[in-house]
């Protein structure tokens, strides 16, 4: 049986600028937490005037005037419609709700106090996740929603096991396609529960306002840095999604308005600082975009406890220098771009789709073109840099936790990880982008395809291994591939996990993404 609920935080609106404040930020702020025929939330009122408090000092105008609390259907709606009005044409809009919402068949919905226990009025009487944030499209430059919600909601479980259909009640999905210029960050992952916590506020939202005062923090990777952080000690894991491009570079606090002796952010991870995607990502002619990677030192290859691990995993240090890395891997459409024909197998899949059934050599054909056509310097990563950024400060088998599900990552449901129930087997990549980044902003580094990197593969790591990214390599050479693939089990998409590949052969999950020094 499903979850009946997946205590979401989601943050799709519009969080800063770096220069202009007072009029130019508006933020929705709603507290759910007296409910008539559902479990009573105590913190949701509390955490709703705290983040208000807060942003307030951060130049943001409330709508309405004030935290609004305890809101039944239409009130709900009411306040919604006035907000979307007030944000037409604004550079920042956030919305922030805490309370109860659930996934009911295929749409999320945030639950106002007065509905119902039953499956079909709630659905009726529910707020449509989906319809919201489509509905605040365009309105402002960047668009936040913060959405603190669904929590277990044992009344509906129980109902929906009545009529025959538990199923259809569960933890929330992840939104997708809900427009452009969206920052949506949840407070765990799909099929998680947040919790409401025992002390003053929720675990997500007392992370959240431990580092929103915090200068510098550029919007991404704040929301990365609360995630990282929280999954380090909490049994939800946080996600971030963005949408679209933003125009701009935003922050709560904008550098300009850092004080000269302001401290600096504090570091994801305490031997490598967490990169800044969305602040000094560069992206080329042909639309791929790498992500700067700060190096630092880390342990390669998984503890000898780790289920499922190899033998050609020894466990060590190693340390890597400061590089970039592609936000995802290559797709159709870039690679169709740069050779003027497309290899892959499943074309259907669209220009979005990371291509695949490429050998490492040909891989090698469409650097040296996409080279000489941009300028600049492309190259494979090497095997540690992958891990490295793949872990992204994580020393956790997956750098979502513990454990994965085909909602974090693409690989056969059928052979779920350790003792996990089966899941989703899509059979077939999917667009990039389409599943949740890690905590450093890198989407599918779990699955999806194997990634060639530039490293020839050795049962047994060297350090000189760890600091070269071959150029050239025979043909019969084999090289290092990496991170499992939509038709591999749990246990292949591990961060540690190996493989080898001949350097000619090609396959209908191979795949790549670059990177740079």
């Amino acid at each position: 049986m499903h979850r009946p609920a997946r205590c979401l935080l989601l943050i799709a609106a519009c969080l800063g600028m770096v220069d202009s404040f007072a009029a130019a930020r508006l933020a929705l702020v709603i507290g759910n937490g007296d409910y008539q025929a559902l479990k009573t939330l105590k913190n949701p009122i509390r955490d709703a005037q705290a983040v208000a408090e807060q942003l307030e000092v951060l130049g943001f105008e409330l709508s309405g005037g004030k935290v609004f609390e305890n809101l039944d259907e239409a009130q709900f709606l009411e306040v919604v419609k006035v907000f979307k009005r007030q944000a037409e044409g604004r550079e920042v809009a956030l919305m922030f709700y805490s309370g109860h919402g659930v996934q009911l068949a295929s749409s999320p919905y945030l639950l106002p106090v007065d509905v119902p226990n039953n499956i079909d009025l709630t659905a009726r009487r529910g707020i449509n996740l989906n319809d919201l944030l489509k509905d605040l499209d365009g309105k402002a430059e960047l668009t936040v929603t913060i959405f603190d919600a669904c929590r277990e909601i044992p009344e509906l479980v129980e109902e929906a096991k009545k009529g025959g259909f538990a199923d259809t009640v569960r933890a929330l999905g992840r939104i997708e396609n809900v427009g452009r210029n969206q920052i949506i960050a949840y407070a765990s992952a799909a099929n998680q529960f947040a919790l409401d916590g025992d002390g003053t506020h929720s675990p997500y939202v007392s992370t959240l306002l431990k580092y929103l005062p915090q200068p510098g923090w550029e919007i991404g990777d704040l929301f990365r840095q609360v995630a990282f952080e929280l999954g380090q000690h909490a049994t939800q894991q946080p996600e971030v999604l963005v949408q679209g491009v933003p125009p701009r570079t935003y922050y709560f606090i904008g550098k300009n308005d850092v004080q000269a002796d302001a401290p600096p952010p504090a570091p994801a991870v305490v031997r490598a600082e967490p990169s800044k995607p969305l602040a000094q990502a560069s992206i080329d002619r042909y639309g791929i975009k790498l992500l700067p990677v700060t190096g630092g030192c880390f342990e390669m290859g998984s503890p000898s406890n780790e289920a499922g691990r190899d033998n050609d995993e020894r466990q060590h240090e190693v340390c890597v220098d400061s590089f970039k890395l592609g936000e995802t891997e290559v797709t159709q459409g870039q690679w169709r771009a740069v050779m003027g024909s497309n290899p892959s197998n499943f074309k259907n899949c669209g220009d979005d789709c990371p291509v695949e059934s490429v050998s490492w050599q040909d891989v090698q054909t469409f650097i040296t073109k996409l080279n000489s056509q941009t300028g600049q310097h492309y190259r494979l990563p090497s095997e540690a840099e992958w891990e490295y950024a793949a872990r992204a400060g994580t020393t956790t088998p997956f750098s979502f936790g513990g454990n994965i599900t085909p909602e974090q990552a693409n690989y056969d449901g059928n052979y779920p990880y350790k003792d996990s129930k089966k899941g989703l087997y899509r059979q077939t990549p999917v667009p990039v982008k389409s599943l949740p980044a890690n905590p450093w902003g890198l989407y599918e580094m779990h699955g999806n395809v194997w990634e060639w990197t530039g490293s020839l593969y050795q049962d047994n790591y060297d350090d000189q291994h760890e600091k070269e990214s071959i150029n050239h390599a025979s043909d019969n050479a084999r090289l290092a591939v990496r991170g499992g693939s939509w038709n591999f089990d749990a246990r292949s998409v591990r961060s540690a996990n190996r493989l080898r590949y001949s350097a000619t052969g090609r396959d209908i999950y191979l795949g790549f993404r670059l990177a740079q020094d």
